[in-house]
């Protein structure tokens, strides 16, 4: 991994910074198909998992069949999932999952590690990344791997909502987006490695002239023109030791 510390002291130096791009785009993947799903139960197949942030905020979503802890739990050979909402987690407990309440930004030790953590639509809630990222580090095996998903604030249907109504209109409870810059400079305040990032395929030609003739011109354009981290709705950052 580059760590431009070592190439200069001054964060904003062109040259330092083109090669700073030019690495992240060489660890540029997409998720294959399109679909994050897939990718998960690929990542996740009969691995020791610890999640991370499990609850997505309400039962409803605990109930949905695209609750990401329910496709862990199905595909992983041992799962444990973490979540701060005590309620939640009691009720899941009941229903026999294996969960705790703990703050994955504290320093404790739940006295396992794991083959894969997942960290699903959490960074952007934390008060503290760095110190999540150290609670994940602290629970992966030396050959492990951290999966973070998280928004993509420069998607074109983002940015496109925000020039319409004048503002964003994400969750309430995120406090910054995390782009493939900061999850590299994450990395480097972890001693860790950010190994790839995923973003999501691009539609094309074909699904563009399909948007068209269904008169939305805006997916047309996006799908046809627009480049991979544009498109996508969100980042799947692999971080290592």
């Amino acid at each position: 991994m580059i760590d431009w510390t070592r190439l200069t002291k001054d964060p904003v130096d062109h040259e330092v910074r083109k090669k700073v791009i030019q690495y992240l785009l060489s660890i540029r993947r997409t998720i294959p198909g399109n679909n994050y799903t897939n990718y998960l139960i690929e990542t996740v197949k009969e691995k020791r998992v610890l999640d991370i942030g499990i609850c997505e905020h309400v039962i409803e979503r605990i109930h949905s069949d695209q609750w990401k802890h329910k496709i862990i739990v199905d595909n992983a050979e041992y799962s444990l999932g973490v979540d701060i909402i005590p309620e939640l987690i009691e009720g899941l407990n009941n229903e026999g999952y294996n969960v705790c309440e703990c703050d994955a930004t504290s320093d404790i030790f739940l006295g396992e590690i794991f083959d894969v953590v997942h960290i699903g639509d959490v960074i952007e809630h934390v008060s503290s990344p760095i110190l999540l990222l150290e609670f994940a580090l602290r629970h992966l095996k030396d050959d492990g791997k951290i999966i973070v998903r998280t928004p993509n604030a420069y998607c074109f249907n983002y940015v496109h909502l925000n020039k319409k109504i004048g503002t964003d209109m994400s969750n309430l409870e995120h406090l910054f987006y995390i782009l493939p810059i900061h999850a590299l400079e994450i990395a480097r305040r972890t001693n860790s490695n950010l190994s790839a990032y995923y973003v999501q395929n691009k539609r094309g030609f074909l699904h563009g002239l399909l948007s068209l003739a269904k008169g939305n011109f805006r997916h047309a354009f996006a799908e046809i023109f627009a480049k991979p981290e544009q498109y996508s709705t969100i980042y799947c950052y692999e971080f290592t030791k």
